[in-house]
């Protein structure tokens, strides 16, 4: 490490301590890499899009960060003074157009292979290949420890307003965001008494994580291979609305109508009465100042224990699902490791195998779209998380839901019949006569 080149030092968040770890242990099976692909359509100038990239990279320490953890009792993040962003630009344009796909798939592949080098930033890479006179294929790989979705959400923002102002000679517009390092002031600073009194109150006497469906039983240790999958389920505009007007009825969220339908599939599935999953927290405390502009790693998984007896109104049971999911909010600093030891299920089992997350960010996640200058469409996302299912909902006029999956654990068919049981509970929820209860929902 070039000790000139150091701007600054300092301690992982535990989300990323795990990451970390996850990675470390299987660093060829793709844990934690992300990479987003999509067309690209219009008139593009490259050498904007890459000052554009650059001046994200010099403007946001987290895209200068590296980690070190050899020989040391707490492993560091170092922010480096000055970084040089990698962008692959390749011309496929003489390359027949029915062999592009092939060669994309083959390069995106090999991409993800290849990985990262957590103690080298950046932890990120571009790709851009010319298809045709204004088309591209755009490629943007990092690794999750750098960012969630709302700072993916961020960036891709911050992209497209300094490639505006590189294409038409504006001034570029200031981009002076909170480092990230005030995240982490701050969770040294929080008291975790009052959070281990919520945990262990709200897991007492639970000991089994709850199963998900699976064709196969888990597999020892994390794969060097690629296993991990993803069907996809969007609901119609028609759907979408009627799941809006009923959460409205109920006075609770659609995220807690989609959370209330999981937890009554892994009920269904098991036949437990008590269940337990993962529900993703944004993280981004409101009491430290500009926690929604940083461009950082916020994002927490925490434990949702949920009862669902049979004779439960389900109106009723809905605003008891939110009332927890509020109170939770309160200690979402709380790391999964120490949530997990004040448990009462064994450390040498997960607390829970699946998780349901909600990708509700400022903007949009594409760094375009219709109407804007350039047009990105067709997007491919790769993501591997360490959980065996990941349920991954966007809302919209189209609500879609993603299912990632361990292609170790579930086959296709598998994946494909859970998501239809989510969307069949979903709707036998929204059709329920008044006064239903659990029992009576259909599906």
């Amino acid at each position: 490490m070039n000790k000139r080149n150091v701007e600054a030092l300092y301690e992982l968040s535990p989300l990323q301590q795990g990451m970390l770890l996850h990675t470390l242990s299987a660093p060829r099976s793709g844990m934690y890499f992300e990479q987003y692909s999509a067309t690209v359509r219009g008139d593009l100038d490259v050498q904007a899009m890459k000052r554009a990239w650059q001046s994200v990279v010099e403007r946001h320490a987290i895209f200068r960060t590296s980690f070190f953890w050899k020989d040391l009792e707490k492993p560091l993040q170092v922010v480096h003074k000055s970084v040089e962003l990698s962008i692959d630009e390749q011309d496929w344009s003489s390359v027949p157009a029915a062999e592009r796909g092939q060669r994309l798939t083959a390069w995106l592949a090999e991409d993800r292979r290849r990985g990262f080098d957590l103690a080298s930033a950046p932890l990120m890479r571009l790709a851009l290949f010319k298809l045709e006179a204004n088309t591209w294929q755009f490629t943007w790989s990092f690794h999750h420890i750098l960012l969630d979705g709302w700072a993916v959400a961020l960036v891709s923002r911050d992209v497209q307003r300094l490639y505006q102002a590189f294409v038409t000679g504006a001034e570029p517009p200031s981009i002076d965001a909170p480092a990230f390092r005030d995240y982490i002031g701050w969770l040294q600073k929080q008291d975790l008494a009052q959070a281990e009194r919520y945990w262990r109150e709200s897991l007492a006497g639970f000991t089994t994580p709850t199963p998900v469906p699976a064709d196969a039983a888990p597999a020892a240790g994390d794969s060097e291979d690629e296993d991990y999958d993803t069907c996809r389920l969007e609901l119609s505009p028609e759907r979408t609305a009627a799941l809006t007007a009923f959460a409205r009825k109920m006075r609770v969220t659609p995220g807690t109508v989609v959370q209330g339908a999981w937890a009554l599939l892994l009920s269904r599935y098991t036949g437990e009465q008590e269940v337990l999953f993962g529900v993703t927290s944004s993280g981004r405390p409101m009491d430290l100042a500009g926690a929604d502009a940083m461009v950082g790693i916020f994002v927490n998984t925490l434990p949702l224990r949920a009862s669902v007896a049979a004779e439960r109104g389900l109106a009723e049971w809905l605003h008891d699902l939110q009332d927890r999911l509020s109170a939770m909010r309160q200690y979402e600093y709380t790391p999964l490791i120490k949530i997990h030891g004040w448990s009462d299920v064994p450390r040498t089992t997960p607390l829970f195998s699946s998780i349901v997350g909600f990708e509700n960010y400022p903007v949009d996640e594409a760094a375009g779209g219709k109407g804007a200058a350039l047009e990105f469409s067709d997007a491919v996302l790769f993501e591997k998380t360490n959980y065996p299912v990941s349920l991954i909902v966007k809302p919209g006029v189209r609500i879609v839901m993603r299912l990632l999956y361990d292609s170790r654990r579930l086959q296709r068919a598998t994946g494909e019949r859970t998501l239809a049981h989510l969307d069949a509970l979903i709707a036998g929820m929204i059709d329920a006569p008044q006064g239903a209860t659990l029992g009576t929902c259909r599906s």
